[in-house]
């Protein structure tokens, strides 16, 4: 394995500063007393899911993740809340297939990349297995909106981050 000279790329900033974003709204939003719906972690792993090389694919990447998420959180939710109504193990393992198989029809139906349409198989199984008991629907809810947080920051760093280059190629020209 040859080693590459240390470099900091474009993309690595924008993805740094992102990151920074979502660790300090753990910060405001706690001496605001309103960190009841939000996680750091899972909103930064969107950031480093959505941040490419190119702002314009970063922004479709965003958008796109956006979507995969919506889809897969919002069957997570609907299988935790009938499973919170039916209690019987047996169904719930029913309705983790129904889940899966639903997310990934919807996300093509939506024309999103197959690959992505796993990305929201993967929120939905997170959604849906990450806790027990009573407190799955509020995980639930917590993880969709953490996770369309970070989304949303990665894209508007890039649309940002693409107003800045815009106007810095306007100055040179």
């Amino acid at each position: 394995m040859r080693l590459k000279a240390f470099s900091i790329k474009e993309i690595d900033v924008r993805t740094a500063i992102a990151v920074g974003i979502c660790v300090a709204t753990v910060y405001v939003m706690t001496a605001l007393d309103l960190n009841a719906y939000y996680q750091a972690m899972t909103a930064a792993i969107s950031v480093l899911l959505c941040s490419l090389d190119n702002r314009r694919i970063s922004w479709k990447s965003g958008l796109t993740r956006l979507a995969v998420t919506a889809i897969g959180g919002i069957m997570g939710i609907c299988a935790v809340a009938l499973d919170d109504i039916i209690r019987v193990p047996i169904i719930f393992v029913l309705l983790c297939i129904l889940g899966i198989l639903l997310t990934l029809a919807l996300c093509q139906v939506a024309g999103l990349p197959y690959i992505n349409c796993k990305i929201g198989g993967v929120t939905f199984v997170l959604v849906v297995l990450t806790r027990q008991g009573a407190e799955r629907m509020t995980y639930a809810i917590f993880r969709f909106v953490s996770t369309f947080y970070g989304v949303v920051i990665v894209v508007g760093v890039a649309a940002v981050w693409e107003l800045f280059h815009r106007a810095r190629e306007r100055v040179r020209a």
